[in-house]
């Protein structure tokens, strides 16, 4: 064999091969777009006569694909409302997905609005997105999340211990434990937070039991 095919060779062997950095990425974007449901969760824990305060509360998600270039390519637009009524919206953010090499995941932004007023409805009105920008979003340090392949599924977490914060000035610190799975079938979610100094529950469950929310038919 030739020094020119050797060499030709030893390139074909060696080169980055494309990716499964960005087939993860493409395939978490596909799969987080739809809407999602968790009223079978609820129903379920009604039938089974689970105590009022341990139930889940149904929670309807919608995740829209959305036009932001200031976002990146990858950017959504989320609203959440519970209890079956479309006004008792319970979360409003724009979500983005980008590759992260050096944590060997996809790294999830999710971006608080200060507009959330003039956004509420925006996942069946795309003109509201205009009032969408950077300036009108933030984030809290810490807080991103990371997703990792396991088989057709993906899983994320955010880092134990960094999502910390405060609602108020005098208020403790609070740390979150927030971890997801995403498949074609269903979107599931465990979202608490404690209390830094007590690792008492501030906010959400008390237990790793995670909201299970359907995907609904007819969605992506």
């Amino acid at each position: 064999m030739t020094y020119p095919r050797i060499l030709a060779l030893m390139v074909t062997l060696t080169a980055p091969q494309a990716g499964a950095a960005d087939t993860d990425l493409s395939d978490i974007a596909r799969l987080f777009a739809g809407e999602f449901d968790s009223y079978e969760q609820a129903r379920m824990e009604d039938r089974a006569q689970i105590p009022f305060a341990e139930r889940h509360t149904e929670v309807y998600l919608f995740h829209k694909p959305a036009d932001l270039p200031a976002f990146g390519p990858h950017a959504f637009y989320v609203e959440e409302y519970r209890d079956g009524d479309p006004e008792n919206v319970i979360r409003q953010r724009i979500v983005t997905f980008e590759d992260d090499p050096g944590e060997g995941a996809v790294r999830m932004k999710q971006y608080f609005l200060r507009n959330e007023v003039a956004l509420k409805g925006a996942h069946k009105d795309a003109s509201k997105l205009t009032a969408a920008s950077l300036d009108q979003a933030y984030l809290l340090p810490g807080c991103d999340v990371f997703w990792r392949r396991e088989g057709e599924s993906f899983v994320g977490a955010m880092k134990d211990g960094a999502c910390v914060f405060s609602l108020k000035p005098d208020e403790p610190k609070r740390a979150v434990i927030y971890k997801v799975s995403l498949s074609d079938l269903q979107y599931q979610r465990t979202d608490r937070s404690v209390f830094v100094e007590t690792s008492k529950v501030a906010g959400g469950r008390s237990d790793d039991l995670p909201s299970v929310h359907k995907r609904v038919l007819g969605t992506p």
